[in-house]
């Protein structure tokens, strides 16, 4: 990206497909992505399943690409398309302080983002682990967890999950 001068652009979803905690949540999520035009797969959302492997993809994501904030202060505090009455649990409001909540997530790995040497321009002191299987797996040598999507269960990674190292 340096010869242009921009920033590699990672995203998990747009307005444009079916969104990842949806996809993920569905017991085959590989296959063609499921653009809204040619409308979701067929069978039931498991939104347990899909959160979960969500906050594996964030932590993946966020691994990839230098770190940038969202809306600037000065941004609409109304959203554009408004939201279904049935998603008020999701409000940044409601999920504030609560630290199994997205927001929180987000929150925490950005900011390990921003003062973490290994994930700006420092040297690589840094593993990302993501468990795409069943089974937990055994994590490699490191110094100290920095955010892991799930609890970590006697220095086993759960499926559907990814952690940070420190090395």
């Amino acid at each position: 990206m340096a010869a242009v001068g921009a920033p590699a652009t990672w995203v998990l979803s747009n307005h444009d497909v079916v969104r990842h905690l949806t996809r993920y949540g569905r017991a085959q999520s590989d296959g063609p992505v499921h653009t809204l035009a040619n409308h979701s797969p067929p069978g039931p959302v498991d939104l347990a399943l899909g959160t979960r492997r969500a906050r594996a993809a964030v932590r993946l994501m966020l691994a990839l690409a230098p770190p940038f904030g969202f809306s600037p202060d000065h941004a609409q505090k109304v959203p554009w398309l408004p939201q279904p009455p049935q998603w008020k649990q999701l409000t940044a409001q409601a999920q504030k302080g609560d630290e199994r909540s997205m927001l929180e997530l987000y929150r925490k790995a950005l900011h390990i983002r921003r003062v973490h040497p290994a994930l700006g321009e420092g040297s690589l002191g840094f593993r990302c682990v993501v468990n795409l299987g069943q089974e937990p797996v055994r994590l490699p040598d490191h110094r100290e967890v920095l955010l892991s999507s799930v609890p970590l269960e006697a220095g086993l990674l759960p499926g559907d999950a990814a952690v940070w190292l420190a090395r």
